[in-house]
């Protein structure tokens, strides 16, 4: 078995360190807030833009967007 010496601490290498894991999960998640506070800013600049429009042209707008929506999202 090869175990690796951390200051002091013996690692085994085919399990993540908890501490390291915690961290990235953190990153992880704060990346992730990050990217939902852009959709929604995404959004409300949508809504924005829209409002602009006339009543034909904002529907015509919000639906050519919810088709792009539907189709991007089915990618994933």
């Amino acid at each position: 078995m090869n175990y690796v010496n951390y200051s002091g601490t013996m690692i085994d290498p085919r399990y993540p360190d908890p501490r390291c894991r915690r961290q990235f999960m953190a990153q992880y998640e704060a990346v992730q807030n990050r990217e939902v506070l852009n959709v929604w800013k995404a959004t409300h600049d949508l809504c924005q833009a829209v409002s602009h429009l006339d009543p034909y042209h904002q529907d015509m707008a919000l639906r050519g967007s919810l088709g792009i929506m539907m189709s991007e999202c089915n990618r994933a």
